[in-house]
This record gives structure tokens, C-alpha cells and sequence, in this order.
């Protein structure tokens, strides 16, 4: 069963949200508590900052790590992931 949460629409393509995961994946030894990576990884891709933080923060990702950790795993039936 998914929440509400889950059933919203995702803010960037499922394949820019793979990217920035495994993006994350690989600076997973920095985490500063803080979604720095994740802003300038946005920034550098030209997605709507805002717009991907907000949802992100909704799905418990409020830093670097839990987006990679909260996330990748919550949503790996969304995005068709092995």
C-alpha cells in the first residue's frame, strides 16, 4: 500500500532521479547533514531547486544521506529499479 506521498507526481524524470541517487550513492562518506550535494547536483542539472527539495523533504529526505538512503528505497518499485 502507498501513501499520498507516493502517488504525487515525481518532480524531475524518474532517470534524473536515478542519477542524482547514484550521484549521491558515491559522495555517500560526506554527508554534512545538509542537501548541499543534492542542491548542486539540481543546480548543475538545471532541474526546479525548489520545486525537487520540497518534494524530497516530503518523502524524508532532509539531507544529503537520507535522500539517498530514505528514498532509493522507499520509491525502488516507482522507479523500475533492480
Amino acid at each position: 500500500m502507498h501513501s499520498e506521498h507516493e502517488k504525487q507526481p515525481l518532480p524531475i524524470s524518474k532517470k534524473a532521479l536515478i542519477t542524482l541517487f547514484d550521484y549521491l550513492d558515491g559522495e555517500a562518506n560526506s554527508c554534512d547533514c545538509t542537501l548541499t550535494k543534492t542542491t548542486q547536483f539540481l543546480q548543475a542539472k538545471g532541474h526546479p531547486v525548489g520545486q525537487v527539495v520540497s518534494w524530497l523533504e516530503a518523502h524524508g529526505g532532509y539531507c544529503d544521506c537520507e535522500v539517498m538512503l530514505n528514498l532509493m528505497c522507499r520509491f525502488d518499485d516507482i522507479l523500475d529499479r533492480d
